[in-house]
């Protein structure tokens, strides 16, 4: 019976948002144990939807199932993607883009937690990453609203974003590069992220 929910989950998710006009697009990360995933992006059209993409992915490095800050975990759940970044120029995506420069932060610090902040605009000594350093991670990615309440403690900078030197996430989800600017090229404003166990 527990697999047969497991399966249907992702069957479940595609007909929840076929009525919904909001929603064209799905990203299925399908965690398939230790540090991996498979990814999908669907697209919605008049008959259904079309898988347009799969690659493989990874997620942190305890796998899923976040719970706090520094648990190493990416989260379960089905999140929005309020747009876009990168440290190299926008490859092409209809998604807001934020041009990485050495200002930006993700900010751990319990005043501005779990946002990205300009130092310029909100300065001081900014104890979360400083985004420009994270080559090739953030070459290009898109923001999730993990965390959106930005609860100190409960998760900061969760992205979906490019493969890093090692096969797995502090608790995002990651992709090649070439996948990433694919899944861009293609991605349009009321994408979700949906990360749930295979």
């Amino acid at each position: 019976m527990n697999n047969k929910v497991k399966r249907d989950r992702w069957s479940r998710l595609l007909s929840r948002y076929q009525s919904d006009p909001s929603v064209r697009q799905l990203i299925f990360v399908k965690y398939t144990g230790c540090r991996s995933a498979q990814v999908f992006l669907y697209q919605k059209t008049e008959k259904g939807w079309d898988c347009i993409l799969s690659c493989p992915g990874h997620v942190g490095k305890e796998g899923i199932g976040k719970v706090r800050e520094g648990d190493q975990k990416t989260p379960i759940g089905v999140y929005n993607l309020p747009g876009a970044f990168g440290i190299k120029d926008n490859p092409g995506t209809a998604m807001d883009y934020v041009k990485v420069t050495p200002f930006h932060y993700l900010c751990a610090d319990e005043h501005y937690y779990n946002q990205l902040i300009d130092i310029r605009e909100k300065p001081h000594d900014c104890q979360g990453e400083h985004m420009i350093d994270f080559v090739p991670h953030y070459n290009y990615g898109m923001f999730t609203d993990h965390n959106k309440e930005c609860v100190y403690g409960m998760g900061s900078a969760i992205f979906f974003h490019c493969f890093g030197l090692k096969p797995y996430t502090g608790g995002c989800v990651a992709v090649s590069e070439k996948d990433m600017i694919k899944i861009l090229q293609n991605t349009e404003p009321g994408a979700k992220l949906c990360i749930y166990p295979m």
